[in-house]
């Protein structure tokens, strides 16, 4: 005796109705990115000013962790900018990595004075920031969501 229940839940009914959850975007808008970004680069250049006024000679020693700690605050603020639009490829944060890796050898190098290779490095430092501007112009002017609409803001 096998008779079908009328009442039974069809299970791809049931899973054609399921609620699908939205997307999770970062928190970090263009705003918030353009502030941020200004005011993590004042309150370095604050600092440095405090400890070379300050603290004289020894003040010299924490730049390293000024510059380490601006670099970390500004690559969280890009990833979450990122994450805003609704990209979520770490291998764009590669150009704010590398430019960071080559500005820090390029500042030990130049200390010690090997020209060619600081030259060298001075180049692709000022390559790589310019690799970096497409990047900024992503996360400063375009809006939440903008990878799965595919639409800009409305003018007018």
């Amino acid at each position: 005796m096998a008779t079908e229940n009328p009442f039974e839940v069809m299970t791809q009914q049931l899973q054609a109705a399921e609620l699908q959850t939205p997307p999770q975007y970062g928190p970090v808008g263009r705003l918030r990115f353009i502030v941020w970004s200004v005011g993590f680069t004042a309150l370095a250049m604050l600092l440095f000013v405090a400890l070379l006024t300050f603290a004289g000679g020894l003040g010299i020693l924490a730049v390293p962790l000024l510059f380490i700690g601006w670099a970390g605050g500004n690559l969280w603020l890009v990833r979450a900018s990122l994450r805003n639009v609704g990209l979520r490829q770490w291998w764009l944060l590669l150009p704010p990595g590398l430019l960071l890796v080559c500005f820090s050898a390029y500042a030990v190098l130049n200390s010690s004075s090997s020209s060619v290779l600081v030259d060298a490095l001075a180049q692709i430092t000022s390559l790589l920031a310019l690799l970096n501007l497409p990047l900024l112009l992503i996360c400063a002017v375009l809006p939440t969501a903008f990878v799965d609409r595919r639409k800009a803001d409305r003018n007018g």
